[in-house]
């Protein structure tokens, strides 16, 4: 997962394209309410909930710069892992935002993730 983040960023950048915003979800996720009216451009976005002692891994939206240090985990995992001694996706995610001083703004937001 990290690692599928990390290289989105690096294929994003490589890109001539300018986005305005990048998005990690979860393709099995059913949203409920409209997503563009809940996020700000100068934080990472992540949902309300579902974050197991940790923060949510399943939708984080932001601008190209702010993604860029979102989806940095990769680089240093095994930091992360060493230090803490933890390899809970959602526990790493917190110590990421904290480590690397990430803006974070959390918002309500429903979706439920589809079933097989």
């Amino acid at each position: 997962m990290f690692y599928h983040h990390y290289k989105n960023i690096e294929n994003i950048a490589k890109s001539e394209i300018n986005y305005n915003l990048v998005i990690y979800l979860r393709f099995d996720m059913i949203v409920k309410n409209p997503l563009t009216l809940l996020i700000n451009n100068n934080y990472c976005n992540i949902p309300d909930g579902s974050d197991h002692l940790g923060v949510n891994d399943q939708l984080a939206v932001g601008s190209m710069s702010i993604m860029k240090q979102y989806g940095s985990i990769y680089k240093y995992l095994s930091d992360y892992v060493q230090k803490f001694q933890i390899f809970h996706p959602e526990q790493l995610i917190k110590i990421h935002i904290k480590e690397q001083k990430i803006p974070i703004n959390r918002f309500p937001f429903e979706y439920i993730l589809k079933k097989k």
